[in-house]
């Protein structure tokens, strides 16, 4: 779990003072057989101008895609995520994963 000290870190790392970022909560289905709903903390960000990743299969979002690929998304979102990227296979994988499941 994330503790506020975490928070005010990710709050700093993120710029959420200087308004790059701003910080919400949604409700997202925790994958476990019972599908609970769980709190996610997200940054969303504030510049309209980053709503779409800096070209065609950015390494951003390649690596977006390789932790879903690594941590078995369904298959339509994965697809979502491609459409995206504006790319139509995952390219290589990268040298690690960035993200960690629930």
């Amino acid at each position: 779990s994330v503790t506020p000290n975490d928070i005010r870190n990710l709050d700093r790392y993120e710029g959420v003072a200087e308004n790059w970022y701003r910080k919400d909560y949604l409700s997202v289905v925790k994958r476990n057989r019972y599908g609970t709903f769980i709190e996610a903390l997200v940054y969303i960000s504030c510049r309209p101008e980053w709503d779409k990743p800096s070209g065609t299969g950015s390494r951003y979002m390649r690596d977006i895609l390789h932790t879903a690929a690594h941590h078995h998304f369904r298959e339509d979102y994965m697809q979502i995520l491609m459409k995206y990227a504006e790319i139509d296979i995952i390219p290589a994988k990268p040298h690690k994963s960035v993200v960690e499941t629930v």
